[in-house]
């Protein structure tokens, strides 16, 4: 299995820089970032402008790669802002060499497709970018953006952190939590089963709704939210076993509901060990995969954007002139120019990496 460190560290002559698990930098051009999957499969993203809409590009991307990089590489995906491309490292070949060579099919593949190096801002769209910034993948953006995007930010925690409240917040969450709870019923009711990806709908929308709702968007709130998720959860789990009541005695569903009620205290005797086991799962379930979110505090959002604003760098697109780095960045495409003598060089790299140098 290949290390990402070691994938990183091999990377850092030629201009690549690491920042968490994200190693980004500036080849043929194109703004890359290369991020670790699982087993020696990395995900090497290519910023262009591509028509999101466009089913057959990555189809064909991925047949005509296939030919020259075999079943290293397995997938391909229209991003839109970028073309991203699942992989395989293997541990024989030297790091460098097999990224150098995937590195360069691709962007010839993507010149051969008119998909030139992005020219456009990543957050305004606007043209003649003149930095380059981790924006979920290595793009390019103008400074100017980025700060004025750690600004908005800051007023947004400013202002939240004065007006927000944790009373019209927590109504929020619950309504939200109500809302999310419809489908897990519905499929209850419909089905009599119960799927553990729906619990994550719960917190999903109290926590929609606690913003919605201009709650004080702190670590309390992660709170609130948590334990309106759990309740509503219970109950979600107590309409499954009043729907089971239902059905054993051939009622109703709200005479199942009543004789749920009035055996309110001998439930858990009710259900089976496995099954209080896999409620406690499913709301552990739910939470984990919602977490991202729910820990999206406002601080959060400052620290993260101020974290973006550390891999910001020059663009060299900007300083050559956009016409002329297209140019540079174009290939004819036939075997010759995936020849090793012509793969890019540590010195070659230099000269065009966005540290403004060379």
């Amino acid at each position: 299995m290949v290390n990402a460190n070691s994938l990183y560290s091999a990377l850092a002559p030629y201009g690549f820089e690491t920042t968490a698990n994200v190693c980004y930098g500036s080849w043929r051009n194109y703004a890359v970032s290369i991020l670790s999957a699982q087993y020696s499969i990395f995900q090497l993203s290519f910023a262009v402008r591509a028509d999101k809409k466009d089913k057959n590009l990555a189809k064909s991307l991925r047949a005509e790669l296939r030919t020259q990089l075999g079943k290293g590489l397995s997938t391909v995906l229209n991003q839109g802002n970028a073309l991203q491309f699942a992989y395989r490292f293997d541990g024989k070949t030297p790091l460098v060499d097999q990224f150098v060579r995937a590195a360069d099919a691709i962007a010839a593949a993507l010149s051969a497709h008119g998909l030139t190096p992005a020219v456009t801002c990543a957050v305004c769209g606007g043209g003649t970018p003149d930095s380059l910034c981790v924006v979920n993948t290595y793009q390019p953006v103008h400074a100017a953006c980025m700060h004025q995007k750690l600004e908005t930010a800051k007023e947004q925690a400013l202002e939240n952190k004065e007006n927000g409240s944790y009373l019209t917040g927590t109504v929020g969450a619950i309504l939200g939590a109500l809302v999310g709870s419809i489908l897990p019923l519905i499929l209850i009711i419909s089905t009599n089963t119960i799927s553990a990806f729906l619990y994550a709908l719960v917190p999903l929308a109290a926590m929609f709704g606690y913003r919605r709702f201009k709650g004080k968007n702190d670590k309390v709130s992660i709170i609130i939210v948590i334990l309106i998720s759990l309740l509503f959860v219970a109950l979600i789990d107590f309409f499954y076993i009043a729907y089971g009541i239902a059905e054993y005695f051939h009622a109703s569903f709200s005479q199942g509901i009543s004789l749920a009620f009035q055996n309110f205290g001998r439930l858990g005797q009710l259900m089976e060990t496995g099954d209080i086991v896999q409620t406690f799962l499913f709301m552990a379930l739910g939470i984990v995969v919602s977490w991202g979110y729910l820990t999206k505090t406002s601080s959060a959002e400052v620290k993260t954007t101020a974290t973006l604003l550390e891999t910001m760098r020059p663009n060299p697109m900007y300083s050559q002139g956009y016409t002329q780095g297209a140019q540079q960045s174009s290939f004819q495409s036939n075997a010759q120019d995936f020849a090793p003598d012509e793969a890019f060089s540590p010195a070659q790299s230099q000269q065009t990496d966005w540290n403004g140098q060379g």
